[in-house]
């Protein structure tokens, strides 16, 4: 979708992005399709704590 696109473009400018989804099932979906494609695209998923420190 066009706001995974712009997520994967900020955290190339970044260094990092954080993103909060909706619980429903299709949000759910797309982004576990989204997650997938991430290793080819050298994009690493990490819980927000990992940038935060907490």
């Amino acid at each position: 979708t066009d706001a995974l696109a712009q997520l994967e473009k900020l955290a190339r400018e970044q260094g990092f992005a954080a993103a909060v989804i909706r619980p429903y099932p299709l949000s759910y979906q797309l982004v576990q399709e989204w997650i997938a494609t991430l290793p080819e695209k050298g994009i690493v998923l990490a819980p927000l704590s990992a940038q935060t420190g907490y």
